[in-house]
């Protein structure tokens, strides 16, 4: 008995004549066969969506990054708030230098940075 040639599974595979037109025109101009064409379509689609997949994880990963690094933002301008009510009913010269870091803090960056809300 003959080996076979080929031991990849195969299937039959009903397409439509535009379709089959197409990729009998796109295998012609990359120099291969229709089933490779098929072949080489099917493992790119596989793998964009793996890909894309991959790139969902990592965006959730990144927005919990971020989710997680506000609360913190938050935490520390509610902690600089108290410090400086503290400072204020305790010292008026505290309160100009932090007045006067404050301004300057605005000035660096001031889209970003909302000492005052």
């Amino acid at each position: 008995m003959a080996t076979p040639k080929q031991t990849d599974p195969q299937f039959k595979l009903r397409l439509t004549s535009d379709l089959k037109e197409a990729i009998e025109q796109a295998a012609a101009s990359n120099n291969r066969s229709m089933n490779a064409e098929i072949v080489d379509r099917l493992s790119a689609s596989v793998q964009a969506d793996s890909d894309a997949n991959k790139a969902r994880e990592e965006i959730e990963k990144l927005r919990e990054q971020v989710a997680f690094k506000d609360g913190v933002i938050s935490s520390l301008r509610n902690n600089v708030h108290v410090f400086i009510k503290h400072l204020a009913s305790t010292e008026s010269d505290h309160m100009k230098v932090l007045d006067r870091i404050i301004a300057e803090i605005k000035e660096m960056s001031p889209a970003k940075t909302n000492v005052d809300s």
